[in-house]
């Protein structure tokens, strides 16, 4: 897709390259590339490498960004006092199935 080409600080809502040009980083992210998003980038696109299927990379950046979120409230002492609850639509295809797609929506909940 055209954004895995672009710079993340390039957006709809206007370009924050300058004003975003260091300390942003997000642990789990960006921090580990040095706040290039484009390699963090590259490096989705290769752990998705292994499939055919492109939902991998959006399976992925939202793993890796919900463990973000994790590491941040937890290193900021958030973690025990946060309700997190998590939910997957299945998608509009299988709403009206009655197999697998159709009836299990990934989920989880995280409380104290």
């Amino acid at each position: 897709s055209v954004a895995m080409t672009k710079d993340c600080r390039v957006t709809p809502d206007g370009n924050f390259t300058s004003s975003m040009s260091s300390g942003w980083s997000v642990e789990g992210m960006t921090k580990e590339f040095d706040d290039d998003c484009m390699l963090y980038r590259e490096n989705v696109k290769a752990r998705a490498s292994q499939s055919t299927a492109n939902d991998d990379l959006g399976s992925i950046w939202v793993d890796d960004a919900i463990g973000a979120i994790y590491k941040s409230l937890s290193s900021t002492g958030q973690l025990a006092d946060t309700v997190v609850l998590f939910q997957l639509d299945h998608g509009k295809a299988e709403k009206d199935k009655i197999w697998e797609g159709g009836i299990r929506i990934p989920q989880f909940i995280h409380y104290p």
